[in-house]
């Protein structure tokens, strides 16, 4: 998510998973090096930006200090918005019960 709060959809392939699982954090930070641009296409796309982040074996992540302030990366929606099923089948939700 950049500051003002846009956010694009990232993919990495399953024979990558293991080296980036390990340093990837939730609401962290990161310089991403060496990664490709693609369309954010297909049945169903996770967030409605029009391009997404493909990693690659040779990507490289720096953690940077965060520059936000909202620091977990939500997106709060009005609970009715969910109880009344009010979402587009290109969003991709969560309910968190507190």
């Amino acid at each position: 998510m950049d500051p003002p709060g846009n956010r694009i959809q990232a993919t990495i392939k399953r024979d990558s998973m293991t080296k980036f699982a390990g340093l990837l954090e939730k609401g962290a930070c990161y310089r991403i090096r060496n990664f490709g641009v693609g369309e954010n296409g297909g049945k169903y796309p996770l967030l409605p930006h029009k391009y997404k982040i493909n990693f690659f074996k040779n990507t490289s992540l720096t953690r940077m200090n965060r520059f936000d302030t909202n620091h977990n990366g939500f997106k709060f929606e009005p609970f009715l918005r969910f109880s009344t099923r009010r979402w587009s089948e290109q969003e991709a939700v969560d309910i968190l019960e507190l």
